[in-house]
């Protein structure tokens, strides 16, 4: 967005800037490096209102892929509860595998693996409980889902584990 990478650097803009303030104040009632001096100050609005649009579309998309991410991994904490309820009831018995029931449970841990670090673990019923960077997720038949608090000055989402909230 500062144009560092590729194209015309915000550094250069603001250096023309410093360059015409000091042509002006060698010759103060030179027109010529007064106009200088407008078209530089107006590059350099110019180039940090581009900057300011650029960095505002850039955090409102992070921003709804933050709220996207956490709808999903809630999504997958509630199909794990309704798996791991599923494969205990075809197996309580211990005659039968819920092996199809176990590849889909798989299946949606392995996707939220790539979203979040997990840690898995199954007790003696099938069930498995997951923890999400430490803290529980999915613990028997209880999902603790992830909630959002919403910035009302700019409307950005901070996530937060609800068990673990205070609230005022």
């Amino acid at each position: 967005l500062l144009g560092e990478l590729n194209g015309e650097a915000f550094q250069t803009t603001m250096s023309d800037l410093w360059t015409s303030v000091q042509e002006l104040a060698k010759d103060p009632s030179s027109s010529v490096t007064q106009g200088l001096l407008v078209q530089r100050a107006e590059e350099l609005v110019e180039r940090a209102v581009n900057i300011y649009d650029g960095m505002t579309f850039y955090q409102d998309n992070l921003n709804i892929q933050l709220k996207q991410h956490v709808d999903k991994i809630n999504k997958y904490g509630q199909q794990i509860i309704e798996l791991n309820e599923q494969i205990r009831k075809i197996e309580v018995g211990g005659i039968e595998h819920a092996n199809d029931l176990r590849d889909t449970r798989n299946e949606i841990l392995d996707e939220l693996a790539d979203l979040v670090d997990i840690k898995v673990t199954e007790n003696v019923y099938g069930d498995v409980d997951v923890q999400i960077e430490g803290v529980d997720f999915v613990k028997g038949e209880r999902c603790f889902q992830i909630m959002l608090q919403v910035d009302e000055n700019t409307g950005f989402y901070t996530p937060f584990w609800s068990q673990n909230a205070t609230y005022k």
